[in-house]
């Protein structure tokens, strides 16, 4: 297997706080210039979601190409996902009728506004919306470790039957379709958000495994120095802005978010020791339960506000500058302790089970 690469949890760390920012939206309801920088930030930060995808399915590429039974880890790795999708579904959805019956405080109301607008029946909606759109609670962010069964299961069952180029060249255009009719002409079919596996993610996750799969001919073709990976990452984010800001782009994400993410993934594949040993390359290690946990601090934070009747503060200018970090610290702190509780619990067992055969 080679060796980590440390440049992909150094960028993990940045990934997961643009996903803390997006979600915490600072400076969007502040005026003048600070508003402006509230879109710049929530622009640049659209790589966040891409860039898991892309390093999934590198790293599922890893294991499944130098595995002796691909078969079995792929069992066990969609099942893990699984089970942390259920696990921690079912703690949001207790969240929110802990808030609803002490507050009346619907934590998912926007989301389940959303949904039920679409076209779909009500006996089909709701299983669809919670497993795949990951709707129906304030774990709404979830519907990315659904997403991701559902991607590596194809390329999985592709992989085995040497297709992956297809696979490739197919949710490329699926991505196009998405992109085009979500973000810019704002006309996806109502029973449909492009923002899923189908649209989105198969596309990501292929690329990233094809990404591996592909190594030395992508590492010829991109000898770059790392100047000109940075101008294609800096070209696309302002690109993407300005779209966003003057062109009227309605969605989340456009070919510049896949231009520079792609850019930004061929530069950490090429320097794959940048940020080695480092405090930031660490603490990318725990991208995974920051992810998981941060909605939990982020919702907390504004039923408390909520509930002692102090909603103006979130438009002061010290909300918006304190709110991501610290949501990103408390959730990288609940990370940590949840690893520690399980490297716990397992040695535990462990001891257990050998006193047991004892």
């Amino acid at each position: 297997m080679p060796e980590r690469n440390a440049a992909i949890d150094l960028w993990r760390v940045v990934a997961i706080f643009g996903i803390v920012v997006i979600h915490a939206e600072p400076f969007m309801r502040l005026e003048g210039g600070w508003h402006t920088l509230g879109l710049f930030l929530d622009a640049i930060s659209r790589f966040a979601v891409p860039f898991f995808f892309l390093t999934s399915g590198y790293l599922f590429a890893g294991k499944i190409l130098l595995s002796d039974s691909p078969k079995a880890y792929y069992r066990k790795y969609a099942s893990k996902l699984l089970k942390l999708y259920f696990i921690w579904q079912a703690l949001y959805l207790l969240y929110d009728a802990a808030t609803l019956q002490i507050s009346g405080y619907h934590t998912y109301r926007q989301a389940l506004a959303d949904f039920q607008a679409m076209g779909l029946s009500d006996l089909v909606k709701i299983p669809v919306g919670l497993l795949y759109y990951g709707l129906y609670s304030s774990g709404y962010h979830l519907w990315f470790l659904t997403s991701l069964v559902a991607c590596i299961a194809v390329i999985y069952h592709c992989h085995r039957r040497g297709w992956i180029k297809r696979l490739l060249a197919v949710s490329a255009v699926l991505h196009v379709v998405g992109i085009i009719g979500e973000s810019y002409l704002g006309g996806f079919p109502r029973d449909f958000m492009a923002r899923d596996a189908l649209f989105f993610g198969l596309f990501y996750t292929t690329s990233g495994f094809a990404l591996f799969r592909y190594r030395e001919i992508v590492a010829t073709a991109f000898a770059w120095p790392r100047s000109r990976f940075l101008w294609l990452i800096a070209g696309s984010a302002l690109t993407q802005y300005a779209e966003r800001t003057w062109l009227t782009v309605s969605g989340d994400y456009s070919f510049a978010t896949a231009i520079g993410c792609g850019g930004l993934f061929l530069m950490l594949m090429r320097f794959p020791d940048w940020g080695r040993h480092s405090v930031l390359s660490r603490m990318g290690r725990r991208s995974v339960g920051i992810y998981l946990v941060h909605l939990l601090f982020l919702n907390a934070a504004r039923l408390t506000l909520e509930s002692l009747r102090m909603e103006e503060a979130a438009d002061t200018l010290l909300w918006s500058l304190l709110l991501a970090p610290a949501v990103f610290l408390l959730s990288y702190a609940a990370a940590v302790s949840g690893s520690a509780m399980n490297g716990l619990s397992f040695r535990y067992a462990k001891k257990t089970r050998r006193r047991a055969a004892t």
